[in-house]
């Protein structure tokens, strides 16, 4: 896992051709380029390796090899293919429910993972680097920058 540092558009440039497929090397982003500042997480096929690290030392990046054996650390974690996770809708049981069966269509269907109240990242510099935020999450980040003077009340 190799972590790169993009510190000026062109390199934003170079590290977006390479998300974009136009790669001789056969990489993977974890987290990919999009500003400048933002950190990027590559993880690169065992055989590119060398050869990226050289390309990118070549093209004077800052990174940072994270992890040398991705595949040791990952067959080190223990695995968790024993346990099922399920979940039981009871509705439509009683005569008299006429709405619990199209409720309970609507939670298997919808997708409750994704938080309504996501918008695009507005970035702000804090200190010595940049910090984004992609929206709030009201049950967690809700005080980011709060009552700030761009506040608008």
């Amino acid at each position: 896992l190799i972590r790169i540092y993009p510190d000026s558009d062109d390199t934003l440039r170079y590290l977006n051709t390479l998300y974009e497929g136009n790669s001789p090397y056969e990489l993977d982003f974890w987290q990919p380029p999009t500003h400048v500042g933002a950190i990027v997480d590559v993880t690169v096929a065992p055989f590119d390796a060398p050869i990226f690290v050289r390309d990118l030392e070549s093209k004077k990046l800052n990174y940072v090899v994270a992890v040398n054996d991705l595949e040791k650390q990952i067959s080190g974690r223990r695995s968790v293919t024993g346990k099922k996770i399920s979940m039981w809708i009871d509705a439509g049981i009683h005569a008299r429910e006429w709405i619990a069966p199209a409720t309970a269509m609507y939670i298997v269907h919808e997708n409750r993972m994704w938080r309504k109240n996501r918008r695009p990242a507005t970035c702000k510099r804090h200190h010595f680097h940049t910090v984004c935020c992609a929206g709030v999450d009201l049950n967690r980040n809700f005080d980011w920058f709060w009552s700030c003077k761009s506040v608008i009340v």
